[in-house]
């Protein structure tokens, strides 16, 4: 059963690229329920086809498809796996190994993530 998110499209102001997740659309949606935004319905988005924008028990979350818009207008939301961008506050949980949005991502999907962090938003080596 998918857990339900509260859209928090409004509340994203401040995120940024915290990690990446490879898996495909549908996974997701498995996951995380429909994207709360998409070009093919009409959404105003800036350089993505679809966005996720969920507050989670880790803090808010971002998901889009950044790395695979082409900018030709085409609005067809991809089904094959791709690198997603998965969107958080960077500056929070420093002392982290890796950012716990992205392990949320990791818990829900079970696909492989990786943080995106820059290196002065990660934990001293």
């Amino acid at each position: 059963m998918t857990p339900t998110f509260e859209d928090a499209s409004h509340l994203t102001a401040g995120t940024s690229l915290v990690g990446k997740v490879f898996c495909d659309f549908d996974q997701l949606v498995e996951a995380f329920g429909q994207p709360h935004a998409s070009a093919a319905a009409g959404d105003a988005l800036d350089r993505v086809t679809v966005e996720w924008a969920i507050r989670t028990r880790e803090g808010i979350l971002t998901i889009c498809d950044r790395s695979e818009w082409a900018g030709d207008g085409d609005t067809t939301i991809t089904h094959r796996p791709i690198d997603w961008d998965l969107g958080g506050n960077a500056r929070e949980h420093t002392d982290k190994a890796i950012h716990p949005v992205v392990a949320l991502v990791h818990e829900l999907t079970g696909c492989r993530v990786w943080d995106a962090r820059p290196w002065c938003f990660r934990p001293a080596a």
